[in-house]
């Protein structure tokens, strides 16, 4: 039963199926159908040192013995999350039998088949697990505490990340599972990797972060994979971990792979397995909104001898804007008086976002599960996050989204429009981020925002060298022109 059904009648949908007689159970199967039984875990968290069957193996009507082992395909691989939700920060699933180790009392470690029910408890009693007893957290206030995590593999990759990783955020447990595991879009057949050493207990020594997006190309489906901190032990670079994993990242069965930023010597990897550069969204633009105030906070941060803060010069160059609004006022057009804007929920912007992309081009499959989480994360870690409908004359004609930061500076993180309406909606988030008191105004550059950048004078520079890999040919094409509406928040947006 939902929260939505509470209060409220019930309609049973089975009644009419049982009092006719049309039910079945277990034992419509039939007399001579094989049961099971399994071997559960006493504790609530232990390492599964070894499980000895052989005292079983002799006992008469015994079918089969099954421990995590004997799987193979999909059924080593944890079960479906069958309700994602965005308060899950460290969202699991159980393996159909446990592998390595246990993480409730009653996790399912061996399964036993019988010729009848008793004969298989008999063989259950006779099988002898170890364990190895692991800390386990009980109560809400050890739970909430998180000292004691019982799935050890996100804290030991952010302390991995954080040794190694240098950045603007904070990559904190919560974060990275909030990205890379309990994400709507997470793929099992696109998992994020890590390379451990085998020589030193199974030392955690790399990872890479596999960020899954779905697109279209038409009325085709695509599955992309936005990579993110890819980072080895330094100790470590020389046995060719990070290479091996990306290798690995890009053999998986995604159309398109990609990451915001790369530095030499990732670059020479992505190259040597295919990748280049994505030279269409390697620069970044920017607005003054606000000359005099952006000129005066510029010049009272160089007078204190302070370095100039990203959100206020996000772009290393001087914007024609700074000359005023009297002296250049082509810089400045007038607003689009046809025009409206409304908050937009996710749900409407997964309704009217396919009308925003050529059809022709790559773009985003938003739905409203994926969208409601990412907005939740992005107003969480980077800012204020303002998320826009605009209208003209009541038909919507595109959607945008960008962060506003303490310092005064914003950025866009989204805007969609088909061609024709493309500066209506820039010179409306243009307005919207003044009228809020915003003094600048950034974004990453995309081809199909030039003409409307260019007639408001916007400076532009280098500020990352992204990478692409694709295999279908189509796909390239479409990337090399800059037919891709791939944003920052499809991306490495907490980087923004």
């Amino acid at each position: 039963m939902t929260t939505k059904m509470f209060g409220q009648r019930v309609p049973r949908v089975e009644d009419p199926r049982l009092l006719s007689g049309q039910g079945r159970y277990l034992d419509d199967l039939g007399h001579d159908a094989l049961e099971v039984a399994f071997v559960r875990s006493p504790h609530a968290h232990a390492r599964i040192v070894d499980v000895d069957v052989s005292a079983a193996l002799d006992v008469e009507g015994l079918v089969a013995i099954y421990t995590y082992d004997d799987l193979d395909g999909r059924t080593t691989e944890p079960l479906p999350l069958l309700i994602p939700h965005p308060a899950l920060t460290h969202g699991r699933t159980p393996y159909a039998l446990a592998k390595d180790e246990v993480n409730h009392v009653g996790e399912a470690i061996a399964m036993v088949v019988a010729s009848d029910r008793y004969v298989a408890e008999d063989v259950v009693g006779l099988i002898q697990v170890e364990y190895e007893l692991l800390p386990a957290v009980v109560g809400i206030e050890r739970s909430r505490d998180g000292g004691d995590l019982v799935h050890a593999d996100v804290p030991l990759v952010a302390a991995l990340l954080r040794r190694h990783l240098h950045g603007s955020f904070e990559l904190h447990e919560r974060f990275l599972a909030a990205t890379l595991l309990d994400d709507p879009w997470t793929d099992s057949e696109l998992p994020s990797l890590v390379a451990v050493d085998d020589d030193d207990d199974g030392e955690l020594v790399g990872f890479i972060g596999a960020q899954v997006r779905r697109m279209r190309l038409g009325d085709r489906r695509l599955r992309g994979v936005c990579c993110a901190h890819l980072v080895v032990a330094p100790e470590h670079r020389r046995s060719a971990a990070g290479a091996l994993l990306l290798r690995r990242l890009m053999a998986g069965p995604q159309d398109l792979t990609w990451s915001d930023t790369a530095d030499d010597v990732v670059m020479r990897m992505w190259s040597v397995f295919g990748g280049y550069v994505d030279h269409t969204r390697a620069c970044d633009w920017m607005l003054a909104l606000r000359p005099l105030r952006w000129g005066l906070d510029v010049l009272s941060s160089l007078a204190r001898r302070r370095d100039l803060a990203a959100d206020l010069m996000p772009v290393r160059a001087l914007p024609l804007q700074a000359a005023g609004r009297r002296l250049l006022p082509r810089a400045f057009p007038p607003p689009d008086r046809s025009l409206t804007s409304e908050p937009a929920s996710a749900g409407a912007i997964a309704e009217h976002a396919p009308a925003f992309a050529d059809r022709g081009s790559i773009r985003p499959a938003y739905d409203a599960d994926h969208l409601e989480h990412l907005f939740a994360l992005v107003g969480a870690t980077v800012g204020s996050l303002e998320r826009r409908l605009v209208r003209r004359h009541g038909r919507a004609i595109g959607w945008y989204a960008y962060v506003t930061r303490a310092g005064g500076g914003s950025r866009v993180l989204h805007l969609a429009a088909l061609d024709a309406d493309l500066d209506a909606v820039v010179g409306e988030v243009v307005q919207r981020a003044r009228g809020q008191g915003g003094a600048v105004l950034s974004g990453r550059f995309e081809p199909r925002l030039e003409d409307a950048l260019r007639r408001r004078l916007a400076v532009l520079a280098l500020a990352r060298r992204p990478v692409v890999h694709a295999r279908d040919p189509e796909i390239r094409d479409l990337l090399g022109r800059g037919s891709a509406l791939i944003t920052q928040l499809d991306g490495e947006w907490y980087a923004a």
